[in-house]
């Protein structure tokens, strides 16, 4: 990430701070949330440590620790939001830079990069990913979030944060997961994260692409929500 571009995105998370009222209650919405999203993928996984890239005000955290985590590590470059988690979660929070800190040696069983890869410059997507691959222990797993650019509104997306830089398809994601030397690459089922309005979207949705998609012919596209969602393994 450019030294222009940290800047830019140290205030990112500035709405967080915004709302004192109705703070817990959107603690507890958004760790619901998250076990419904996530919580059948860390069934298995080992409960030693995990990294939250990008942790905000610190719910992914409260989501990990009632996971049961032993060690729940965030990082942000914005230190506000930082001493807002330390209030908030009983955890390990740095004001750090994703791409140093996970040049730094330590190690992970899980990482979560959620709205993460797209403010990072395309020409440091490959080191970037690879300092994830190399920041989890054997048997490890990243999970990813990030806009998808295969649907209709996606350039609005793209374009929504004046701190978003880089767009990926389905395609362009595995590819650059490969380059990073990740062999295990699994994107998630979607539909089953919704909830019932969610599911009635994606119904209608689904359609609509499918024929523009065979339209224009070529390659093969299979996801066409507004995110891609990824689990990458060793």
């Amino acid at each position: 990430m450019t030294s222009q571009n940290k800047e830019r995105y140290k205030q990112y998370h500035k709405f967080y701070l915004r709302d004192e009222k109705g703070q817990a209650d959107r603690y507890r919405r958004q760790v619901r949330d998250y076990t419904k999203k996530f919580g059948s993928l860390l069934a298995e996984s080992p409960r030693g440590s995990a990294l939250d890239v990008g942790c905000a005000n610190g719910m992914l955290a409260a989501f990990l620790k009632e996971q049961g985590f032993e060690q729940v590590v965030g990082v942000d470059l914005n230190a506000e939001l930082i001493e807002q988690s330390k209030q908030n979660v009983e955890a390990e929070f740095l004001v750090a830079d994703a791409g140093e800190f996970l040049k730094g040696g330590r190690q992970f069983d899980v990482i979560f990069l959620l709205n993460i890869v797209e403010h990072i410059e395309r020409d440091q997507l490959v080191e970037f990913m690879t300092a994830v691959y190399q920041s989890l222990n054997a048997g490890g797993f990243a999970i990813v979030r990030t806009p998808n650019m295969n649907t209709l509104l996606a350039a609005a997306h793209l374009a929504d944060d004046l701190t978003h830089c880089t767009g990926l398809t389905e395609q362009s994601f595995w590819q650059l997961a490969h380059a990073a030397g990740f062999t295990k690459i699994h994107f998630l089922n979607q539909f089953l994260m919704q909830n019932f309005k969610g599911k009635i979207k994606a119904i209608l949705n689904w359609p609509i692409h499918k024929y523009l998609f065979a339209l224009r012919g070529g390659t093969k596209t299979t996801i066409y929500y507004r995110n891609l969602y990824v689990q990458m393994g060793k």
